[in-house]
């Protein structure tokens, strides 16, 4: 019987350590995918070259906009709706705006998944804020999907609203000139 107690304080022995060990692997398995967790959830701050690349995808689009925004005007204003190519020009400058809204969008929304180095907080900061009142203003909701915006007082002051939106911009497409 000697043996045989022997055995089965041996057998319980190996259970009891291979447990501990089983459950010490399990923790260092838990606390390892914790740190992985974490150190994912927490950003690593970008370089300048990594958010000024972000703005270069869109600041030749948005550019040529803020451009042409005094002539576009001047068309939908002035232009005699009549005339097949002015109405051309005025599709192209309203559909033009459209596309800046939604890029200003997604230029806003690049730029609030990055971590920008301290260096570019403040202009990240204040970029985002023109590129969020820009995307805000619903051109087709306020002003209507024909070749000319609406004439209703409403889209005559948003219209006005994005002209002035557009002149921030371009302050601030010049603030990134340096990084560009």
């Amino acid at each position: 019987m000697g043996v045989r107690r022997t055995l089965v304080v041996l057998a319980i022995g190996i259970l009891l350590v291979s447990g501990c060990s089983a459950e010490s692997s399990n923790s260092s398995e838990r606390v390892s995918a914790e740190s992985s967790t974490a150190a994912a959830a927490t950003p690593s701050v970008a370089s300048e070259n990594q958010v000024a690349s972000i703005v270069a995808r869109y600041e030749p689009q948005m550019r040529e906009v803020v451009e042409a925004a005094g002539s576009c005007r001047s068309v939908w204003v002035l232009g005699d709706r009549s005339d097949p190519l002015v109405g051309a020009d005025a599709y192209i400058c309203y559909t033009s705006e459209q596309t800046a809204a939604i890029n200003a969008s997604l230029l806003s929304a690049e730029l609030a998944e990055i971590l920008p180095p301290e260096s570019m907080t403040n202009l990240v900061e204040r970029t985002s804020v023109v590129l969020d009142a820009i995307a805000a203003i619903d051109l087709p909701d306020v002003c209507g999907t024909e070749s000319f915006p609406n004439d209703t007082e409403e889209c005559t002051a948003a219209v006005g609203s994005l002209y002035g939106l557009y002149r921030q911009l371009d302050a601030q497409l010049n603030a990134w000139g340096p990084y560009l």
